[in-house]
């Protein structure tokens, strides 16, 4: 389910005015089944850094440390609040997808390492790819091309979805982007 903030002022200037959000959005996460999206819905807001802080830094911290693994944020919405959410991003060190308004295609927000932008556009473009299409793609080791993937499966920018057997023993991993 979708968390908006349109009970809520059409700006939100500090940690305050964004409380009521954070605890919405955490019961969310954690009720959400493995592998859900939670959309977050800006709704064109005007928010400020601190705002932006309080409703988005401890979700995305929970995620990427793995206590609320398997579950993923995107940003919704965003208008004239995007600079100052994705200032914050940045200072915290943080990455989040944002669907942009206009329609475009999903794209990484915050600090985002140029490896993982490169194969997050990729996962996004091809809707799904293994380990292999990577190295096909980007000319990389296997070594190097896992790490990219669990780099953004840490981050909750990505799943790693289902298993195959391959011939002659092993398995591989089917990856998607979160959108």
């Amino acid at each position: 389910r979708l968390v908006d903030v349109s009970g809520l002022p059409e700006a939100l200037f500090d940690d305050q005015e964004a409380a009521p959000v954070e605890p919405v959005l955490l019961a969310r996460l954690e009720a959400a089944p493995p592998g859900a999206v939670v959309p977050v819905d800006f709704g064109q807001r005007r928010v400020a850094s601190a705002a932006a802080r309080r409703i988005l830094s401890r979700p995305l911290r929970r995620i990427v440390s793995g206590e609320l693994a398997d579950r993923y944020l995107v940003l919704m919405a965003l208008g004239s609040a995007w600079y100052n959410v994705q200032v914050m991003l940045r200072d915290e060190g943080l990455t989040v997808v944002e669907r942009p308004v206009d329609g475009s295609p999903p794209r990484l927000m915050g600090r985002v390492d140029p490896a993982v932008d490169e194969t997050y556009r990729y996962l996004a473009r091809e809707r799904t790819a293994t380990a292999a299409d990577l190295q096909r793609e980007f000319g990389q080791t296997p070594a190097a091309v896992g790490n990219r993937l669990t780099r953004l499966v840490e981050l909750g920018l990505a799943r790693r979805y289902a298993r195959e057997p391959v011939p002659g023993g092993g398995r591989k991993y089917l990856y998607a982007a979160v959108v």
